[in-house]
């Protein structure tokens, strides 16, 4: 009896191994069948190809007509080396004690100029009576 009990134990484990073995989850099977470097370039070439020849079908806007009739006939701007217009910009100031009295100077001028905004009407006394007869 015991024999027959543990032999169909067996018998059952090894069907519950091979029902195991034959039913695997699909990740397990995407592991195991994965493609090739050399496959996954050809798939990533194939759609970036794809993409590419999607955007060629499209439709390019007109452009003909943008153009003004003043400029139409006008011939391109030459092209000139950057050397010399760089050395025909700006000179940089050298003497830093000039550049700070000037900017010094150009913030006491602002600082004077919003202090007389500040204490300025924004509205005359008019337009400050009209503005109370209306809210009463």
């Amino acid at each position: 009896m015991v024999r027959g009990m543990v032999s169909r134990l067996t018998e059952q484990a090894f069907k519950t191994k091979r029902r195991l073995r034959q039913t695997r989850p699909s990740c397990i099977l995407l592991r195991m069948n994965r493609p090739s470097a050399d496959t996954r370039h050809v798939i990533r070439a194939t759609s970036i190809l794809l993409c590419l020849t999607l955007g060629a079908c499209t439709q390019f806007p007109e452009l003909d007509g943008t153009i003004a009739p003043d400029v139409e006939g006008t011939d391109f701007p030459k092209l000139v080396p950057i050397g010399p217009l760089l050395v025909s910009s700006a000179p940089v100031v050298d003497d830093p004690a000039e550049t700070t009295q000037s900017l010094d100077a150009r913030i006491a001028s602002l600082r004077a100029r919003a202090d007389a905004l500040q204490k300025r009407d924004v509205i005359d006394s008019e337009t400050e009576q009209q503005l109370e007869a209306a809210r009463n």
